[in-house]
């Protein structure tokens, strides 16, 4: 069995139709994805890495994945147009002038 990351980059082309990263970059991510998995640790407390994996676990089911989430975030079935995609920022910019970037 190979490992997650492996597994993102074979469905690559597939979730990055339904998923927007923002200003984040699917190299890095996975290349930080990989760095986790090359540690060989048991629990994974990277919270940028835990938003982009479910973002993808979504994303992996398409069109169906987006309006999953969708009806989940907001409670309420949601009308989605088919160019719509997942877009959780894992690099969000600082919602105030005073802070820093959360960096979740």
């Amino acid at each position: 069995m190979g490992c997650l990351s492996d597994n993102l980059k074979e469905n690559l082309y597939i979730m990055s139709r339904f998923m927007h990263l923002g200003y984040a970059k699917w190299g890095d991510l996975i290349a930080r994805l990989e760095n986790f998995e090359a540690k060989n640790l048991n629990e994974l407390e990277d919270e940028l890495l835990w938003t982009f994996l479910l973002g993808c676990g979504y994303a992996a089911s398409g069109a169906d994945g987006v309006q999953s989430l969708s009806e989940l975030l907001t409670g309420e079935k949601v009308s989605i147009k088919p160019d719509h995609r997942i877009w959780l920022e894992v690099l969000p910019v600082l919602p105030r002038g005073s802070e820093g970037n959360t960096h979740i």
